[in-house]
């Protein structure tokens, strides 16, 4: 099918420049996702925008391309697309400085420095059997990676290509690293999903007590909140560190909370199901859906990430 065409490199990173300088029923969910290709285009996108919303990224699954939306602007509007060295990409992460790591499928990260729409660094990991899946950043840079099906995170210190070391468990999806640089990872059991933290990002790990139908995203809020994802209840679940039980939750349905990142101000949660519906937009201090972010996703552009930039402080 024909796809939008995106703006000019030199309009896109004039927009990005410009934001960095002012920041300092549906079928069932999957641990993750490789869907088949095809599909007919989405309506226009139907969120209302917040001012300073800033630039949301959205992992297109196919074809291959990260879609660049205005988040601060009525009906968050397609304004781009990153393609070059994009390949099936999953999650994504920006860091304080706006470089945006987004994972590929082909078991590497690409690295884009604020601006830019060509990689400026590729990171590469040693994978077995698996495909890693989520990527994430800490306080520190160190590029951690998710990879479920060889059950291992993958550790990259700050500057590095190549992995530097590796966490051991068992199927690991979900990351978020809190200002404290504590590395937070959901995973799976025979009975369901559970949380490991690892200080400095340094095993071994150390199991929350929380218990999970079947694990989705993690996020840190600015409060310093752990955010989760099940998939099995469609809903994300708030923990003040240390609880057993969360404080509130956020129903997700009828999408799964596969990954889901917070703006800036903490003001709007997104929320990419890992399923062909673009991505979904929830007041965070409410709860309350406001919207959906579709332009630019065909019927089966499977939606595997998101990220914003600037992205929320931890």
């Amino acid at each position: 099918m024909p796809r939008l065409q995106s703006i000019s490199a030199v309009l896109i990173g004039g927009l990005l420049a410009a934001l960095t300088n002012t920041v300092a029923g549906a079928a069932a969910p999957e641990l993750f996702h490789a869907p088949p290709n095809g599909g007919a285009a989405f309506a226009m996108s139907r969120f209302a925008g917040h001012a300073g919303g800033g630039i949301l990224y959205a992992s297109n699954f196919y074809p291959s391309s990260i879609e660049l939306y205005a988040a601060g602007q009525p009906g968050a509007p397609l304004i781009g697309t990153i393609a070059n060295g994009i390949s099936s990409s999953y999650n994504l992460a920006v860091d304080p400085s706006g470089t945006l790591y987004v994972q590929n499928n082909n078991g590497t990260i690409s690295e884009y420095a604020p601006g830019k729409l060509t990689p400026n660094k590729i990171l590469y990991e040693q994978l077995g059997i698996g495909t890693a899946v989520c990527v994430t950043i800490g306080p520190d840079g160190t590029v951690y990676s998710s990879d479920p099906l060889d059950s291992e995170v993958f550790v990259f210190a700050h500057g590095s290509t190549t992995q530097t070391s590796t966490l051991s468990i068992n199927s690991p999806l979900g990351l978020a690293v809190s200002a404290k640089n504590v590395l937070y990872v959901d995973y799976t059991t025979t009975t369901g999903g559970r949380i490991e933290a690892f200080p400095g990002g340094k095993g071994p790990g150390r199991d929350l007590g929380l218990s999970f139908k079947l694990i989705g995203g993690l996020a840190i809020d600015p409060a310093g909140n752990l955010l989760a994802g099940d998939q099995g209840t469609q809903q994300i679940d708030i923990f003040k560190i240390g609880a057993k039980q969360p404080f509130r939750e956020i129903s997700t349905a009828p999408s799964y909370p596969y990954q889901f990142a917070l703006d800036a101000n903490a003001t709007d949660l997104y929320v990419a199901s890992g399923e062909p519906n673009g991505v979904s937009v929830y007041d965070y201090a409410t709860g309350k859906p406001v919207g959906d972010v579709t332009q630019g996703f065909s019927s089966q552009d499977y939606t595997e990430g998101v990220a914003l930039n600037p992205a929320a402080p931890i």
